[in-house]
């Protein structure tokens, strides 16, 4: 038999420790942020936390999946004073799903959230087995997901059918998205436009596989590619408009932050690279122009999650992206 905390006790408790945090009138929470995660998980998630901070009023209800022990509940409030002396207070409810599962169940974290505001689900952790019959709750606005957590982020994108009503964001998709407006910088000249469609390879040394996976899938989105054989671990073989064939590359994987580099090859010999460092920049080599450098800066979690939660449809890019129809 599951075992839920008391909502009226927590709500009691909550009153009282926020009116100690800030005595005067505290700014209405914007959003409620319902995240399931597991140990490994915990010191990311409170970074991210950590910058929210003080930054947009908040329920935030954290879900520690597989805890020993009978489900439990710990409550805290952090709050800051604005310009009006009025406190932007996170609420914090720490529910510990013990051995029966019970805090992940809906009927543990459903009536502590405060209806007539989005609920943003954030799933913080590997991939479960079952799937996510917990995000198709009906009262969730919006769903985040971290890929990099995930084996295959295509085997997610592809398992999970349609995502568009979910409103779907992945903090993977807003870590490399500093990498595809570079990239689109630098053949937005009309000089290189005809290169553009002249690609006949693409590789990238170093960043994660579903960095990767999410770079390739951007750029087969934009430049209308479709799939030689079906889609599965990189590298990929596709087909452009013309019917040339482009192949997508992958090696030495690790973090986009530890540095990278990528290489585009045209039909004509030409090539062009960015090359990424570690400081926050980033080397551009491109055919009949000198190297120059420019600012490449991947955001941290805390930026990635703040970007998110101020989103209330999703990015569009992103889930064309991943809706294509080469899918």
């Amino acid at each position: 038999m599951k075992t839920f905390p008391d909502p009226h006790v927590i709500e009691q408790e909550l009153r009282a420790i926020q009116h100690d945090a800030s005595p005067n009138e505290a700014r209405t929470s914007l959003f409620n942020l319902v995240i399931f995660l597991g140990e490994t998980q915990d010191s990311k998630v409170t970074e991210a936390l950590n910058y929210l901070h003080g930054k947009r009023p908040a329920r935030i209800i954290k879900v520690l999946r597989n805890q020993k022990g009978p489900t439990r509940a710990d409550v805290t409030a952090r709050c800051v004073t604005d310009h009006e002396d009025r406190g932007i207070c996170i609420q914090e409810i720490t529910i510990l799903s013990g051995e029966d599962g019970a805090g992940e169940d809906p009927g543990a974290w459903g009536p502590l959230l405060i209806r007539e505001i989005p609920v943003i689900v954030w799933w913080a952790d590997a991939l479960p087995d079952q799937g996510f019959p917990i995000l198709f709750e009906e009262y969730q606005d919006r769903v985040l997901v971290d890929s990099s957590l995930f084996p295959s982020p295509l085997d997610f994108y592809l398992s999970q059918g349609d995502l568009s009503h979910l409103h779907l964001g992945d903090l993977t998709w807003s870590k490399v998205l500093p990498l595809m407006k570079l990239t689109a910088q630098i053949f937005n000249p009309l000089d290189f436009r005809p290169d553009l469609h002249s690609l006949k390879r693409i590789d990238m040394i170093g960043a994660k596989s579903c960095e990767a996976s999410l770079y390739f899938l951007w750029i087969m989105n934009k430049m209308n590619w479709n799939e030689k054989q079906p889609l599965k671990e990189l590298p990929w073989s596709l087909v452009g408009s013309d019917g040339q064939l482009i192949q997508m590359n992958h090696s030495s994987p690790k973090d986009l932050k530890l540095g990278f580099e990528v290489q585009f090859e045209t039909t004509q010999g030409k090539i062009y690279k960015i090359i990424g460092s570690t400081e926050g920049f980033a080397q551009v080599q491109a055919p009949g122009v000198e190297d120059y450098k420019t600012i490449l800066k991947f955001p941290s979690m805390g930026e990635t999650l703040l970007r998110e939660v101020d989103q209330t449809h999703g990015d569009r890019l992103f889930l064309d992206t991943i809706t294509q129809k080469s899918f």
